[in-house]
């Protein structure tokens, strides 16, 4: 079932690739090379995030709005469902909108952290946080220290990822590489 919400998004994204690359290219939305640091011959469009981002939200929540009962016995009720997603679809279209600014107007590394820490709040506000962790079988409690250790864990992580983000399609693999494991260790743990 997953899988086929997935194999959807990824369709979906496929087709509107080449449509929204000429919609970026026509406003101007590119990446263009400068033989320095952007190693690339011709202006890449930087629209690919928003398409992935559209697709995957838009098929997931049509996918759970219509069939979320198949997906989990745990899903009681809906309203709580939905709560929890919520906070996950604000915090990422925070992300989302820091990124396209940056990418229309290069803004400043303290504003795109402004972004990212109200993106942690809303993810700690909508529950998204862990107090323990288990490292080799031996458990970890941060007690008092725990919304901090998220906070940082979660600036880290997509600070990560955007620092890493430098070759065209390298923060993409990389997504779809920690994807993959993480379904994986949900799967079979």
């Amino acid at each position: 079932k997953l899988l086929c919400v997935a194999a959807a998004s990824v369709t979906v994204a496929a087709m509107l690739i080449p449509l929204a690359s000429r919609i970026a290219t026509a406003i101007g939305l590119v990446d263009k090379p400068d033989a320095k640091r952007k190693l690339h011959e011709r202006p890449i469009p930087m629209i690919g995030g928003i398409v992935i981002f559209l697709t995957t939200s838009l098929v997931t929540l049509l996918a759970i709005s219509r069939f979320g009962h198949l997906f989990s016995s745990q899903i009681q009720t809906l309203p709580a469902f939905h709560w929890e997603h919520l906070g996950l679809l604000s915090a990422s279209l925070i992300l989302l909108g820091v990124g396209v600014l940056d990418d229309f107007f290069k803004i400043r590394g303290s504003y795109k952290l402004i972004g990212q820490i109200i993106a942690a709040t809303i993810l700690i506000g909508f529950g998204y946080y862990f107090d323990e962790i288990r490292v080799s079988g031996t458990q970890i409690q941060f007690g008092v220290f725990s919304i901090l250790i998220v906070y940082f864990w979660l600036l880290g992580a997509v600070n990560s990822v955007n620092l890493l983000d430098g070759a065209d399609g390298f923060a993409g693999t990389l997504g779809l590489v920690v994807s993959i494991a993480i379904s994986v260790m949900a799967v079979f743990v």
